[in-house]
């Protein structure tokens, strides 16, 4: 029996975040996109709430799936566009789980 090992979750997390990218409509990238640039000029500090919010009160495209923010916050994180503040709150949208906390650069 094999016991998985930290690198095979990190490896489950990176194909999982794949799939739902492929999946994840062309126009919900561009809507969330111009969301998260949006609110974080809105915004001092924000989450992937108010990046929901935002979209659902401008009547933009919706995902597939909730976890399609995911991989737009890391292309912009990996652009340099927004940054991971180093804090979580609790989201008002999935029962109070703990979600980071990003800011514009």
């Amino acid at each position: 029996m094999n016991v998985p090992t930290l690198f095979d979750a990190m490896n489950e997390a990176v194909e999982a975040m794949e799939r739902i990218e492929r999946n994840t409509a062309p126009q919900f990238d561009i809507d969330a996109e111009l969301a998260v640039l949006t609110v974080g000029r809105l915004r001092i500090t924000f989450t992937t709430d108010e990046v929901w919010e935002w979209l659902e009160a401008h009547n933009m495209t919706q995902a597939h799936d909730n976890r399609a923010i995911g991989p737009i916050m890391n292309r912009l994180a990996k652009a340099n566009r927004i940054r991971f503040t180093g804090q979580y709150q609790p989201s008002r949208r999935r029962h109070a789980s703990p979600i980071r906390v990003w800011q514009l650069v």
